[in-house]
Parts: C-alpha cells; sequence; structure tokens
C-alpha cells in the first residue's frame, strides 16, 4: 500500500520544515507556505491528510479547511494556531476539521497521534465507500448464468420488465428459479434502493 500523503500548509518556514521532517519517516510528506500554494499541490497530488495553520499571509485558514471539505476526495485536516481559541476551535470542527492543535507544540508525540488518528478516520472511510461500491454493483448485477439461447431471451425479457409499473407475474415448478428472477428483475428496477421482500407461501 503506499503511503498516507500529508501536506503542511503554514507561513512559518522554520515551523514548516519542523513538520516535514517529523512526518517524513512514516508518511509522504509536501508543504506549501500559502493556501494558494497549497490549492496548487491539492490540484496535482492525492491529499490524504493537512496540517493547516488558521493564519496565512493570502487567505484564512478557515476559508481553505471549507474549500478543502468541499471536494470529493476531500482530506482530513488538522487546524493549529498560536493564538488559539475556543470559538475557533469550534468553528474549525463545525466546518469539518478533524483536530484543533495550539501551536507552539510541547509533546510532538500528540502531532503524530493527531495525524494518525486522522488518517485511521480516511482509511475507515474509504473502505466504508469501496464496500457500498461493491454491493450497489452486486445488488445492480445481474444473476443468471449462462449463454444459451433461452437464457439470452430470458435476460432480454427481464430487462424489459424491470423499467414497467406492471406487476409481473412469474410461474414454475419448484426449484426453477422463480425468485432468481423475481430479484434479477428487482434489482434492474426504479425500486432497486427499497427492500425485496420474499414470501414462502407454503411455509405459511
Amino acid at each position: 500500500m503506499q503511503p498516507w500523503t500529508v501536506l503542511v500548509v503554514d507561513d512559518e518556514a522554520s515551523l514548516r520544515n519542523a513538520l516535514v521532517r517529523l512526518l517524513q519517516p512514516t508518511y509522504k510528506v509536501l508543504a506549501a507556505e500559502d493556501a494558494r500554494s497549497a490549492l496548487g499541490v491539492l490540484e496535482r497530488e492525492a491529499i490524504d491528510g493537512v496540517i493547516l495553520d488558521v493564519r496565512l499571509p493570502d487567505q484564512s485558514g478557515m476559508e481553505l479547511l471549507k474549500l478543502f471539505r468541499e471536494r470529493a476526495d476531500a482530506p482530513e485536516v488538522l487546524m493549529m494556531t498560536g493564538q488559539g481559541s475556543i470559538a475557533e476551535a469550534v468553528e474549525a470542527m463545525k466546518a469539518g476539521a478533524q483536530d484543533f492543535l495550539s501551536k507552539p507544540f510541547n509533546d510532538l508525540d500528540l502531532i503524530l497521534l493527531a495525524v494518525q488518528k486522522a488518517l485511521e478516520k480516511r482509511r475507515l472511510l474509504l473502505r466504508t465507500r469501496q464496500l457500498e461500491r461493491e454491493l450497489e454493483e452486486r445488488e445492480r448485477g445481474f444473476e443468471l448464468v449462462g449463454n444459451s439461447p433461452r437464457i439470452r431471451e430470458l435476460s432480454k425479457l427481464v430487462r424489459s420488465l424491470a423499467g414497467t409499473e406492471s406487476n409481473v407475474l412469474i410461474t414454475g415448478e419448484s426449484g426453477t428459479g422463480k425468485e432468481l428472477l423475481a430479484r434479477a428483475i428487482h434489482r434492474h428496477s426504479p425500486r432497486h434502493r427499497g427492500p425485496f421482500v420474499a414470501v414462502d407461501l407454503g411455509s405459511l
């Protein structure tokens, strides 16, 4: 697996470089000195996490945070400031920041822990999205297996029925796959996001 990519955004060169050195053994680390440079990096690179100063020379860090969070591939963001307040911290968390860090940093382990926690959240989020896509693809997939003329004809019929609002009666002997056909019609229908309920009349 490729290492996570972290972007450090701070106009103070000494602090920016110190954070880069701190994180480089574990992550791929990029740096930017202002909002414009940070947005440029974001357009070129896939960024997983951002350590972002609240005060930047060309734009508010809070405004930049909102731009980050509006992206479809929004990274996890840790805000930092040397003049932090509870109000700023609350605003940052409401805007989607993962954490709020106060400068100067007295314990570097806390920085590493905060970054690790943010990226673990991202890992879980990406995994959840992947599972949702796989589930939707499976639900939208067609279950009839085979390539005979009868199977192809049946597949075509199921797809044509799926787009209608008509009731469909499927008949056949036990074990011939009536429920399988019903599920296939449901999965291709406009109601595919709703539940499919099978009722076994024999059991009732």
